[in-house]
């Protein structure tokens, strides 16, 4: 007999257990766990995404990961949106979903550099500002 993940899931008789929303995503030692690491691998650096804000979609390109640590809330991003060039810091990743095919290859080029260019200016600012 195949292997379930093999089968037509409708014709296998252990049906597959339905997706868990992750809650840890750091072991206790501060280490990321396999559930943060799995979520991280859905992005990379200047893939395209999209961004639910209430009930919206907004298409977005990753410019940079954060793996979680242990006393954050799990990995984040920093993301640029493709329909006006806004910078949105530490966006959690669970809050995506990976996509392709929103935005041309040349806008997604462009929002990726433009958004690069706007975080170093941010960190930048950061940096000079008096604590």
């Amino acid at each position: 007999p195949w292997p379930c993940g093999l089968m037509n899931r409708f014709v296998c008789p252990y049906p597959q257990a339905p997706a868990r929303k992750i809650t840890h995503f750091t072991s206790r030692l501060g280490q990321p766990t396999m559930q943060a690491l799995a979520l991280s691998n859905q992005f990379t650096p200047k893939a395209l995404g999209v961004r639910d804000l209430d009930g919206m979609a907004f298409g977005v390109v990753i410019l940079r990961l954060h793996p979680g640590q242990a006393d954050d809330d799990g990995p984040s991003a920093d993301v640029v949106y493709l329909d006006d060039g806004s910078l949105e810091r530490e966006v959690p990743l669970d809050e995506l979903q990976a996509t392709g095919g929103i935005a041309t290859v040349e806008q997604q080029e462009r929002r990726w550099r433009e958004g690069l260019a706007r975080l170093a200016a941010a960190e930048k600012a950061e940096a000079s500002a008096p604590a």
